[in-house]
């Protein structure tokens, strides 16, 4: 059961792509995968995750691993050989390394939040997609809607956040939103805090969000893959 190469994708900050690749990363790895998380953001966010691990005390789930610069691709390439998974932590923005990582993935997960979401930065990543495809003709992508709102008088909002993102991807080939919403909770940057992830901390709800969104992200790259 392989999941290959996942790249955690966007070209704007703050929609939470260290905190999904963290909990992602962490997920396939309690399923029994070898999974190296590779940081290929500058910012290296996911250095201060292994430090608070690491004075707690608290044994790695993953191998994580910094790595900017042109020697990304084959680095990857290379680290297919001692991995089951390889999760990509790419930077809010268009760079060397993000592409790097589109051209070298199975997969490219971008999340977005109501906050985060305009027709223009999404019809953008469709395009960056579109360009990595010409030379990585198997890639598939997957929209998440994270960071979303958990007030129930505000659905309506979320719901018609999915229809305007289900028009503008509908004659993208290869481009699927995931029906099941990430929400906005402080387990999230309280568990990050502490070094562990949601499946490590005390919020049942997060827990058991956390894991619907994963069932409907591995039963389609099972069925879209072929895996």
């Amino acid at each position: 059961r392989n999941l290959a190469t996942i790249s955690i994708f966007s070209n704007k900050g703050g929609v939470g792509k260290t905190t999904l690749a963290l909990n992602l990363s962490t997920k396939l790895a309690l399923d029994g995968d070898k999974v190296l998380l590779l940081d290929a953001d500058p910012q290296n966010s996911t250095a201060v995750f292994c430090e608070k691990r690491t004075q707690a005390q608290i044994d790695p789930l993953f191998v994580t691993m910094q790595k900017t610069g042109d020697s990304l691709g084959s680095e990857i390439k290379l680290a297919h050989n001692s991995f089951d998974d390889i999760v990509i932590d790419t930077g809010g923005r268009d760079s060397k390394e993000m592409r790097k990582a589109l051209l070298s993935s199975d997969i490219v997960i971008v999340p977005t939040s109501a906050s985060a979401l305009d027709t223009k930065a999404i019809e953008y990543v469709i395009k960056v997609i579109g360009d990595a495809k010409e030379f990585n003709e198997n890639l598939i992508a997957y929209i998440v809607i994270n960071k979303a709102t958990t007030n129930t008088f505000l659905s309506q909002d979320l719901d018609r956040l999915r229809a305007q993102l289900g028009d503008i991807i509908k004659d993208n080939k290869d481009i699927y939103l995931l029906n099941n919403a990430i929400s906005d909770r402080i387990s999230y940057k309280r568990s990050i805090a502490d070094g562990l992830s949601i499946q490590e901390y005390i919020d049942d709800k997060a827990k058991i969000e956390f894991d619907t969104f994963y069932k409907e992200f591995e039963s389609s790259v099972k069925s879209n893959l072929g895996v």
